[in-house]
C-alpha cells in the first residue's frame, strides 16, 4: 500500500507482519520503498562483452484510475541521441546500471522512472527479452541476442560501432501498443478469455500476440496493479490510427462484459485473497490466476529497495514483495545470494 506519513507506514507494517504471503509463508519482515513520481520508461538492450546497445525504449501510461499502480499501455518512442533528450538520458543511465550490475553478454529489460528535477532512477532490471518488436527484424532484441550467442556478436559489434559514430540505435518500423488487460469487477470466470474473445482478437488487423492464461474457475479481481491485470495484448501495424482504433475495441469489450464472463458460483480453484488485502493491491503479489509472479523468478539474486529516511516528507509504498530502486554505482557492491534490503542510492529520483 502507499503511505503518506510515518504513522501510515507503521499501520501498513502491522497489517503485513505476522501474516501469511501468497506462498503460505509467514511475513517476518517488511520492505519499504520510496514512492517515485515521474514518467516511466522501459529500456531494452542487448550486451556483448560489457558493451550495451539499446534496441527500443517504451513509454508507460497509467490508467488514470484511483490506483496509482494500474497500467493502461506501453508504446515505443523514437530513438534520440540529442543532448538533453529523455531518450538519451534514460538510455545512458540504463547502460551505467548494466555495467554496475556486471552484465556482460545477454538481453536486458529495465524500467527507469524519470523526473525532470531529480533525474532518472532505476526501478528494476531483468535478464529477459521483451515480448514485442517495433524496429524491424535486424534491430529486434531476439535477433541481436541470437547474433551475440551464436555468431560471436558480429552484427551486434558492427551496430554498436555505427551507433557510436552517430547512427540511430533503432528506427521504428511500425506503431506498436502493449495493452495491459483490465477487469472492472471481481468474480470467478465461467469461460476462459480465449474461448470468449480469442478468435475476434486474433482477427484484428494489428494483432501481434496475446498473453492471458486464465481458465474457467479462476478468480479474477478488479485490476488495480500489474499483478491483478488478466494479461496483455500486443498490437502493431503501419497505421497508428488503426492500431488505436482496435485498442479501443478491446477496451470497449472489457467495459461491456464481452471478454470476462463470470459464474454465479462462489467456489474457485484459485485461493481467496488473504485478510491483509487492501485496495492498493497487497494481494496483487500473485497474478489474476493465483499463480506466483514472475518477480519471484526473474533473478537468482533478488533485489529490494529500502528508503529509511525522509518518510515524513515523501510518500512511500510497502508490500511483501518489492522491486529495486538503486543507483548504478551502489548496485553491484550490494548484490549477494538471497533476498536483500538495499538502501536506495543518491544518484536518481523519479516517479
Amino acid at each position: 500500500s502507499k503511505c503518506k506519513s510515518v504513522e501510515a507506514v507503521g499501520d501498513a507494517a502491522a497489517g503485513i507482519l505476522g501474516g501469511r504471503n501468497v506462498h503460505g509463508q509467514r511475513n517476518d519482515a517488511v520492505i519499504i520503498q520510496e514512492f517515485l513520481r515521474g514518467s516511466e520508461y522501459i529500456v531494452d538492450c542487448v550486451s556483448l562483452d560489457g558493451q550495451h546497445v539499446v534496441t527500443s525504449i517504451w513509454a508507460l501510461q497509467k490508467t488514470g484510475s484511483s490506483s496509482e499502480f494500474a497500467y493502461d499501455r506501453k508504446h515505443p518512442v523514437p530513438f534520440s541521441s540529442e543532448e538533453g533528450s529523455v531518450q538519451r538520458i534514460v538510455c545512458e543511465y540504463a547502460y551505467q546500471a548494466l555495467t554496475a550490475l556486471g552484465v556482460q553478454t545477454g538481453a536486458s529489460h529495465s524500467k527507469v522512472i524519470y523526473d525532470e528535477n531529480l533525474g532518472p532512477c532505476l526501478v528494476k532490471m531483468c535478464p529477459w527479452i521483451h515480448d514485442a518488436a517495433c524496429a524491424g527484424r535486424e534491430n529486434a532484441q531476439a535477433f541481436l541476442l541470437a547474433d551475440a550467442l551464436t555468431e560471436g556478436g558480429l552484427y551486434l559489434s558492427w551496430k554498436a560501432e555505427a551507433v557510436g559514430m552517430g547512427s540511430p540505435a533503432y528506427e521504428l518500423s511500425s506503431f506498436s501498443v502493449i495493452l495491459d488487460l483490465q477487469c472492472h469487477e471481481d468474480g470467478i470466470l465461467a469461460r476462459s478469455v480465449e474461448e470468449v474473445a480469442g478468435e475476434w482478437i486474433r482477427n484484428l488487423s494489428s494483432f501481434w500476440m496475446m498473453k492471458c492464461d486464465l481458465e474457467p474457475g479462476d478468480r479474477l479481481q478488479r485490476s488495480r496493479d500489474f499483478f491483478t491485470s488478466p494479461g496483455y495484448i500486443v498490437l502493431s501495424g503501419p497505421d497508428p490510427s488503426i492500431v488505436e482504433q482496435e485498442a479501443a475495441m478491446i477496451r470497449e469489450a472489457e467495459r461491456t462484459g464481452q471478454m470476462y464472463i463470470f459464474s454465479t458460483s462462489t467456489s474457485s480453484k484459485t485461493p481467496t485473497p488473504p485478510a491483509c488485502s487492501d485496495d492498493e493491491g497487497t494481494w496483487g503479489k500473485c497474478d489474476a490466476g493465483g499463480r506466483p509472479p514472475r518477480l519471484a523468478d526473474w533473478w537468482p539474486q533478488r533485489l529490494a529497495g529500502v528508503v529509511a529516511q525522509g518518510l515524513a516528507q515523501s510518500s512511500c509504498w510497502m508490500a511483501c514483495w518489492s522491486e529495486p530502486a538503486l543507483s548504478p554505482e551502489h548496485a553491484r557492491a550490494r548484490i549477494s545470494d538471497g533476498f536483500q534490503r538495499l538502501r536506495a542510492g543518491g544518484g536518481g529520483g523519479g516517479g
